[in-house]
């Protein structure tokens, strides 16, 4: 087993998760108190491709307005600054992270399960009551994406694991574990620290295979765990965990979830989820 820590691990890959530069100056105006709608939409307007993707989210089922938007000051407005800003932040990160080499999953499928299980997350935040749930899609968004980073820098010890795991059925995190000292719920989060985004996220993502253990984020990452399960349970499956996986039977009632609802969910999401989908592939 190795001794360093997932910190450590995500410290020494800088080229494999830096952001493009433009990424960030519009995300500073987005979160900049003293930028106008005007000022962030000249900003956000200097990049063509982020401006296009922006208004075609906005005018998706996943937000669901009534009348086309057609401008970015009106689409800030309507949206806010906040829920923009971690768009476009899950906006960049896919478009960064697609086409990096590796063989170890279906870059597809991975996206497809990443993106249900935002939409998923989003839901049951809602559901739930908790503030500002549009924040859940992101954090849906980037769960697995230790993974990612463990696939492309530790491929040797990733496919050891994942023989390990069909062959013994053994839990993928404690395997993750034994070998590398860390998991890819750890190396998650640390990126995300590294990227500065707040501890909501950070620790919803540390704890999504354990939330009870998450303390002040225990809600939190209880949410995140159920779409992710949610998402096995309803087909939107990374390539190697295909099949149903379990849902512990408190999580139905803490999550405002029914089995038999699951159907009707599913539907339900659809639109959100290939309209979106879409935007990204």
């Amino acid at each position: 087993m190795k001794t360093r820590s997932a910190e450590e691990f995500v410290r020494n890959q800088e080229k494999v998760y830096a952001l493009a530069r433009n990424f960030f100056a519009i995300h500073d105006a987005l979160t900049d108190p003293d930028k106008s709608f005007r000022d962030i939409s000249r900003i956000i307007g200097c990049d063509a491709g982020f401006s296009a993707r922006l208004l075609k989210v906005v005018n998706s089922p996943f937000y669901g307005f009534e009348r086309k938007i057609e401008s970015l000051d009106h689409a800030i407005a309507l949206v806010g600054t906040e829920p923009l800003a971690d768009l476009l932040f899950s906006m960049a990160v896919i478009q960064s992270f697609r086409g990096i080499p590796h063989e170890l999953f279906n870059e597809d499928l991975f996206w497809r399960h990443s993106v249900a299980c935002g939409v998923l997350a989003r839901h049951l935040a809602v559901r739930n009551g908790r503030d500002r749930p549009a924040r859940y899609y992101l954090i849906g968004v980037l769960h697995d994406m230790g993974r990612v980073l463990l696939c492309v820098r530790e491929p040797t010890t990733v496919a050891t694991i994942l023989k390990l795991r069909a062959s013994g059925g053994q839990e993928l995190c404690l395997l993750e574990r034994e070998q590398l000292g860390f998991d890819h719920a750890e190396v998650g989060a640390a990126l995300l620290q590294v990227w500065g985004l707040p501890s909501l996220h950070v620790e919803s993502i540390r704890w999504h295979h354990q939330p009870d253990e998450g303390g002040d984020h225990a809600d939190d990452a209880r949410i995140l765990a159920a779409a992710d399960v949610l998402c096995h349970q309803l087909e939107f499956s990374a390539d190697n965990e295909r099949g149903h996986r379990p849902l512990p039977p408190d999580y139905w009632k803490q999550v405002g979830v029914t089995p038999e609802e699951l159907p009707q969910l599913k539907e339900r999401i659809q639109p959100e989820f290939q309209s979106l989908l879409d935007l990204v592939g």
